[in-house]
């Protein structure tokens, strides 16, 4: 996984460069001058604030597709985890046609989309969420990667099953896999 690589992109392309990973996992943990979204005090926050902040980070999220160096986008609604777990319900609908960009230049670039299941082990819901997975298939979108997001051992694959059986509701086929160091597609 490759926190923030469009904050540092010399640095980042060099790493894996020197290291020739087969699957590079692009993630956004914090935006640029900000701390971990985990961090950040959403309560205290005014709702143009954390609207400010949304948008900010799909913004960012796009710098990250344009540089070219991951394999799939990761958790893209990391940040609605943290305003979730503050009691605050986020409304992404104004933000779709931000997202339609994000998820267009995604697949034209041919990466992969990451539906994190670790929310999943928590009784909520996947990263990004139906709602946000339903507009990737409306944007053309095909290629997700499934993530149990696990930190220790007994979480390996936690939610996947439950998550590979929503996006087939969804529409979806197969998923993106690495496969003798290469990129392939399975059935879901």
């Amino acid at each position: 996984e490759l926190g923030q690589a469009h904050v540092r992109p010399t640095e980042a392309k060099a790493f894996i460069e020197k290291y020739k990973f087969d699957f590079i996992i692009g993630s956004l943990h914090n935006m640029r001058e900000y701390p971990d979204f985990f961090f950040l005090k959403y309560e205290m926050m005014t709702p143009e604030f954390l609207n400010y902040l949304v948008k900010r980070n799909i913004k960012e999220l796009s710098e990250m597709v344009d540089l070219g160096m991951l394999s799939t986008l990761a958790h893209i609604t990391y940040i609605n985890r943290y305003m979730t777990i503050c009691g605050i319900k986020f409304d992404f609908k104004p933000y779709y046609d931000d997202l339609s960009m994000l998820y267009k230049k995604l697949i034209t670039s041919g990466k992969s989309l990451e539906v994190n299941a670790s929310g999943l082990r928590r009784g909520d819901i996947t990263m990004p969420g139906r709602d946000l997975l339903s507009l990737y298939r409306e944007c053309g979108g095909e290629a997700v990667t499934l993530g149990s997001d696990a930190h220790t051992a007994e979480d390996v694959g936690k939610g996947i099953e439950e998550a590979a059986s929503m996006l087939r509701e969804l529409g979806f086929r197969s998923q993106t896999v690495v496969r003798d160091g290469k990129l392939t597609q399975i059935e879901l």
